[in-house]
């Protein structure tokens, strides 16, 4: 099933990547699905108060991707897509699955 409107195209996800011990940073994980497909990206900004007087606007990024290829993505995982004219590379973290509609929508880690 393909989305009504898509602005991007997602192009690789990949497991997040495991490290022997704590000491070193973890690696670069497989890719579960390399490709190309249409997705829709929405970013709204939010603002969060940090703490007394400090404001800081984090934007909130979430994808829809279509349900046969979003059905793969894990949290933790990394997305790898063409956005506005430059490529991305977004941790997830949150997977909402809608197999009657067709898609998946994905929430992503700040940047």
């Amino acid at each position: 099933m393909t989305l009504v409107y898509s602005n991007a195209v997602l192009t690789k996800i990949t497991a997040p990547g495991t490290s022997d011990d704590y000491d070193t940073p973890a690696g670069a994980g497989t890719d579960r699905w390399t490709g190309s497909i249409d997705i829709t990206v929405r970013r709204d900004p939010i603002v969060e108060v940090q703490g007394g007087q400090a404001l800081d606007v984090v934007r909130s990024t979430r994808i829809e991707v279509p349900y046969d290829v979003g059905r793969l993505i894990q949290h933790g995982d990394t997305l790898t897509y063409d956005y506005e004219g430059r490529e991305w590379d977004r941790a997830v973290d949150d997977v909402t699955r809608a197999p009657l509609t067709g898609r998946v929508r994905v929430e992503l880690e700040p940047a």
